[in-house]
């Protein structure tokens, strides 16, 4: 500031917010001394604000009109310019509604922020009112009583009544206990109990006693495969609950209430009028289109803002204090053949376009190519995609690469910081040991498993006999031969009464009849073990079949379990089709059960590791990948390398053979995020772009900046990218991310409350060359 006023400026050319926060900050000082030195300085400064002229009346009727308004609408009464003046001028806040738990400010007159609450006349000269604080997450009671005599007292109450409800305003009074205390809880054990998980010093502190999470690599680092042993081990689930967790499954429907306490009225200010027509409509009938509206009105939805919030600022408090550098990539990029469709945004030379990033995945490897070795930063992706359930064009995700570092030391860096983020917010977890593609495929059906609930899938191709399997067969157009089907199998516990699980089965098919239909593996087999019936209910795989499914060990089957049964295609090296259609049905059986109240309610967080996926897939018109003339896609992303020498040689001969160094983190059957190793080697990029994805040489001239960056040198790396928007959805228990998001896009990309995508006109799409 010293600099400043030296170079010819003044106080006057500084507000009041300016001085705050250039003025130095006194260690040990309180919320309510620092808004006391505020005040002084404001004070201070007050003469300098002084108007130099005073301005010649305001024509009320002088209006700008907007299309599509008429003058009558857009013309400013006297009463909206009276009250937009007043506005201006409103008294600071010497506390807020948090603090006032506190017995210290008994007596004391104190000036609060905040809404305007439901009010209650109880008589003529008598209100009970509630004020909100300023995030809406606490509030208060406001007691205004009209009496003879006290003419600032009547004055507030006739303004309080005055005022909707909603209305923000300034609220000035006397604290007090309220007089009748019959069941109501002390004050600051109440104000403890309604706080937030939040990350103090303690917490950072903690963190340099980890020894998973090694500021540097040193001689003593575990090497990858004790890493990687350690990692998979690792079934702790944390139990420390310093913080009282936030309850994400409990229904939040208000903010909550400090009962102990009550604020005499001495005045109320109305900044602002809550619409009479808003007054009339219910809270929870606002659509998406007053979307403002529906978080102003949903104490949940403001919460979960709230609650991602404290998630991001602990996930950037844990990686800085492990040197990760937060850089910031440009949004404007190029269009590159990555695999997704990009958004296109036009330049005005004619001819030339940018690209929003699908990830800011080519920047992080520039950045590792220049010398920073931790990078992450919480960036903004955008893809251009169908309509997908649930997702939505442009999305966050925390984004981070590390120089000198394979795939196995970003799972272990990141299981760590896993661990830190559930132990800040209270939050119980597992880690289950990692497991590979094909393992997730085979056993549950999916990569993306639920490990919250049992019924692995087994493969039982000599427990069906040929009769059956002509029942199980899938429809015309399977594209391999019959001989060549497997069948897999598993077990679902519903009731040891087999009249009850038959009714579930009943209710199951008549429910999903038309999914069941659409299976492309045919329609499963659903068997109830029943030991009243012949064969105990098996009597469709025939007395030989049926005795070896009750000896076998594996399944264990007992009175009233069902068998499912389900045709599908046989494994291959590729690691390509599979048993997504029982994996789905999988789900689908045990979330009914669960709805039934037939089954155990999932709960907790079980975290897994799925490793080693396919290098390539085959490419199709609707996921062309590259855009390659081989016919194949990279699986992740063109620049993700081989899992090991071995699958790099495949990878030169046999592509679709070839693992890749790729990982994704799931958990309750939820992928949070993926990585993966990185091609390092620019002869080796060039050689996948130009020799097995077989892309043209315009496409691979894109990646020039890419392959010189990797020439001069770039060091091995690798990364990850956690959605984290799908994270803090899973950890409210959200069913859609949009619940997590202020402002989110429908299914069809748009945001109907600021109603884009939206026209534009001629002489912009001229100036964009967007007529041609």
């Amino acid at each position: 500031m010293q600099t400043f006023l030296k170079a010819g400026g003044t106080a006057k050319h500084l507000n009041s917010k300016c001085l705050s926060l250039l003025r130095p900050a006194r260690p040990n000082a309180g919320a309510c001394s620092c808004r006391r030195a505020r005040l002084v300085h404001q004070r201070r400064f007050a003469h300098t604000f002084k108007d130099e002229e005073e301005d010649p009346p305001l024509d009320p009727e002088i209006a700008s009109l907007a299309p599509g308004f008429s003058a009558k609408e857009a013309a400013l009464d006297e009463k909206t310019i009276e009250s937009y003046k007043n506005s201006f001028a409103f008294k600071d806040a010497t506390h807020s509604v948090e603090e006032l738990w506190d017995p210290q400010h008994y007596k004391k007159r104190i000036i609060v922020h905040g809404y305007l609450g439901k009010r209650v006349d109880m008589a003529k000269n008598l209100s009970f009112a509630v004020l909100h604080s300023k995030d809406l997450f606490r509030s208060i009671q406001v007691l205004s009583k009209a009496s003879e005599g006290d003419t600032e007292s009547s004055e507030a109450h006739k303004e309080l009544k005055r005022t909707e409800e909603n209305s923000p305003v300034v609220i000035e009074g006397i604290l007090q206990r309220k007089k009748d205390q019959k069941g109501v809880r002390d004050a600051e054990e109440e104000w403890k109990e309604n706080q937030l998980p939040e990350l103090d010093e303690d917490d950072l502190a903690s963190l340099d006693d980890d020894k998973t999470l090694s500021k540097e690599r040193t001689p003593t680092t575990p090497t990858l495969e004790k890493k990687s042993q350690s990692l998979d081990k690792d079934k702790s689930p944390y139990r420390e609950n310093k913080h009282k967790p936030f309850n994400s499954n409990k229904k939040n429907t208000g903010p909550n209430t400090l009962s102990a306490n009550e604020i005499v009225l001495k005045s109320v200010q109305r900044l602002a009028q809550w619409p009479p027509e808003l007054a009339k409509m219910k809270l929870s009938s606002f659509e998406a289109k007053d979307r403002h509206l529906q978080l102003r009105t949903n104490f949940d939805r403001r919460m979960a803002l709230k609650y991602r919030s404290i998630v991001t600022r602990q996930l950037r408090n844990i990686l800085q204090k492990y040197n990760f550098v937060e850089v910031e990539t440009p949004l404007l990029f190029k269009s590159t053949p990555e695999g997704a469709r990009e958004f296109i945004v036009p330049s005005r030379e004619k001819g030339l376009a940018y690209a929003l990033p699908q990830s800011p995945q080519q920047y992080k490897q520039l950045l590792m190519a220049s010398g920073i070795p931790k990078y992450f930063q919480f960036a903004k992706c955008f893809r251009d995609e169908d309509n997908r359930a649930d997702r939505q064009p442009e999305f966050t995700q925390l984004d981070l690469e590390m120089s000198f570092a394979s795939g196995i030391d970003v799972q272990f860096f990141v299981t760590a910081l896993m661990k830190k983020v559930f132990k800040a917010l209270s939050l119980q977890f597992e880690m289950n040991p990692a497991i590979t593609y094909e393992a997730a495929m085979a056993r549950y059906g999916s990569d993306k498993p639920d490990l919250r609930f049992d019924m692995n899938i087994s493969p039982c191709d000599e427990l069906v006999p040929k009769k059956l399997r002509s029942m199980l067969r899938p429809p015309n157009g399977f594209p391999i031969g019959e001989e060549d089907i497997i069948y897999e199998c598993m077990k679902l516990k519903v009731s040891d009464s087999p009249r009850e699980t038959r009714q579930f089965v009943r209710d199951f098919m008549d429910k999903h009849n038309t999914e069941l239909s659409k299976n492309p593996c045919g329609p499963p087999g659903l068997f109830v073990v029943d030991h009243s019936l012949p064969i105990k209910g098996f009597s469709a795989f025939g007395e030989a079949s049926a005795e070896r499914w009750f000896k076998s060990h594996s399944m264990q089957l007992r009175q009233g379990d069902l068998l499912i049964v389900q045709a599908g295609l046989p494994w291959t090296e590729t690691g390509t089709a599979g048993s997504r259609p029982i994996g789905d049905l999988r789900l689908a059986l045990y979330k009914a059960a669960e709805d039934a109240g037939l089954a155990p309610k999932r709960q907790g967080y079980q975290l897994i590791w799925i490793r080693n996926f396919p290098m390539f897939k085959q490419s199709s018109e609707l996921e062309p990948g590259q855009g390659g003339l081989a016919g194949i896609a990279a699986n992740h992303h063109p620049f993700t390398a081989p899992q090991n020498p071995k699958h790099f040689e495949r990878m030169l001969r046999s592509p679709l053979r070839a693992k890749a160094d790729h990982y994704d983190l799931v958990c309750n059957g939820v992928e949070l995020g993926g990585g993966s190793r990185r091609i390092h080697d620019a002869k080796v990029q060039e050689y996948v772009f130009r020799h097995i994805l077989k892309m043209p040489e315009e496409k691979i001239r894109q990646f020039d900046h890419l392959l010189n960056a990797l020439r001069a040198g770039c060091p091995p790396h690798a990364g990850f990218a956690l959605g984290l928007d799908r994270f803090v959805a899973l950890l409210l228990a959200k069913d859609t991310i949009r619940d997590v998001i202020a402002f989110p896009k429908n299914a069809k990309g748009e945001d109907l409350l600021v109603k884009s995508p939206g026209p534009i006109s001629g002489k912009v799409a001229e100036t964009y060359h967007l007529l041609e």
